[in-house]
């Protein structure tokens, strides 16, 4: 009832298309009119004004949400008085803080324990073939996107805890642009030294190719091929008129890749279809937090929510989710059949999937 989308909605929209946001402010029911919004386009209004800091409008019309007891509709309530009121220049919570606690709880939980297991598969399925070829095996592994390690870290801790060859040697090469997060990262794998190697760079995969084809260069010989490269959300960061020789790389340089991205819905930028999509899937992921509810939304989900709507998020070198399809597609140009994809975990944002294929 509440994600459905009206013909009124649809009339907005079309006015969004020709005049922009002050076309729609300008058609808005007058406060002294006496005119209520209907609910279903209420939030399709609150995100388009929102995503263009029309705090008042959109405050105005968030009183015709519903339903009231929508945990939803009161943060993007509380969130939308809080940018109206004079204090909204300081944020409500630290830049960290919510984001920490969105990935550590909720659908968050089980979505990296499912990725985790998949690598460890992934691991494991190498080093058996690897035995089967020489008694003195080697992981040579490449993380593009590593972040925090919230899929690495638990993965290396069960992989390392199941019986494995005393002889076997693990080198990782760890790829991150957020000095913050890769230092994260690098200090819990120093916990590891004992049993792995590792190498990290800070930045993103294009300068971390541009680095490996210089030093290779400058050296006048090839690094060996790593046996896996993988990736976790992260490979939609990677603009797509970059992403073909990003690819040729990776299938040169690596026996098998596996990313894993979320199975996004394709519809039209800013419509009436889009927040209806939203408005689901952000009703249930909201409910998954307790405890932690108006710090994740309030510092995280509730400003992401508006920002699928600002016009940045449709430029065209935005991060773009995409769906599975299309992914399997582009795998396909470079790695030809033997590119798979599989279900990973049903996320209240989409569907997480592997994409995998190998050499």
């Amino acid at each position: 009832e509440y994600t459905s989308v009206s013909p009124q909605s649809h009339y907005f929209y079309s006015v969004y298309q020709q005049g922009g946001i002050e076309a729609v402010v300008d058609v808005l029911p007058k406060e002294s009119s006496g005119k209520d919004i209907e609910h279903n386009d209420a939030f399709y209004l609150v995100l388009l004004l929102s995503a263009s800091q029309k705090w008042n409008e959109a405050l105005f019309v968030s009183q015709y949400l519903e339903p009231e007891d929508s945990p939803l509709v009161k943060h993007l309530r509380i969130y939308l008085n809080h940018k109206c009121s004079s204090s909204s220049t300081q944020a409500l919570y630290g830049a960290t803080e919510p984001f920490d606690a969105f990935v550590t709880g909720g659908g968050n939980i089980g979505l990296y324990e499912a990725v985790c297991d998949r690598l460890v598969q992934e691991w494991k399925d190498i080093l058996s073939q690897k035995l089967s070829l020489s008694s003195e095996p080697v992981l040579n592994i490449l993380d593009i996107g590593v972040g925090a390690g919230h899929a690495i870290i638990p993965a290396l801790k069960k992989f390392l805890a199941s019986p494995l060859p005393e002889n076997l040697r693990i080198h990782f090469t760890i790829v991150e642009p957020s000095p913050t997060m890769l230092e994260i990262t690098k200090n819990a794998m120093e916990a590891f030294s004992a049993q792995i190697e590792f190498d990290a760079f800070e930045g993103t995969v294009q300068a971390f190719i541009e680095k490996e084809r210089k030093e290779e260069a400058e050296k006048k010989e090839e690094r060996p091929k790593w046996d896996l490269l993988e990736s976790s959300f992260c490979m939609h960061y990677v603009a797509k008129e970059e992403r073909g020789s990003v690819l040729a790389w990776m299938k040169e340089k690596s026996n098998r890749v596996m990313f894993f991205e979320f199975d996004a819905e394709a519809l039209p930028f800013a419509s009436p279809e889009a927040a209806a999509s939203l408005r689901k899937r952000y009703e249930q992921g909201v409910s998954e937090y307790s405890e932690t509810q108006d710090l994740v939304t309030q510092g995280f989900l509730v400003p992401v929510l508006i920002s699928n709507f600002q016009e940045s998020s449709n430029a065209p070198d935005a991060p773009k989710e995409q769906p599975a399809q299309l992914w399997e597609e582009e795998l396909r140009q470079f790695f030809g059949d033997s590119v798979n994809v599989e279900q990973i975990f049903p996320y209240w944002w989409s569907h997480c999937f592997a994409v995998r294929a190998q050499n």
